[in-house]
């Protein structure tokens, strides 16, 4: 059985506009992501954000959703 986090935090890059968001779940086609503001919250099913930092690089691909704000997940590790 798998646990429930209680806490969560923003994977989007620091200072965007609009929701707030953190991986919930995760299987092989399907991604919750639980998606929150200052007043409301929700869990919503998306998809999988299909950009790659360039062919050289096929294993890296972005760890956020489809459509999500600021850059991918691989530029903000880099520095």
């Amino acid at each position: 059985m798998r646990q429930v986090r209680r806490i969560y935090e923003c994977q989007i890059e620091f200072g965007h506009d609009g929701a707030h968001g953190d991986l919930g779940q995760q299987s092989d086609m399907i991604e919750w992501w639980i998606r929150w503001t200052l007043s409301a919250s929700e869990i919503e099913q998306v998809v999988a954000c299909s950009t790659a930092p360039g062919e050289s690089e096929q294993d890296v691909v972005c760890l956020l959703f489809e459509g999500h704000l600021g850059r991918h997940s691989f530029q903000l590790m880099q520095r």
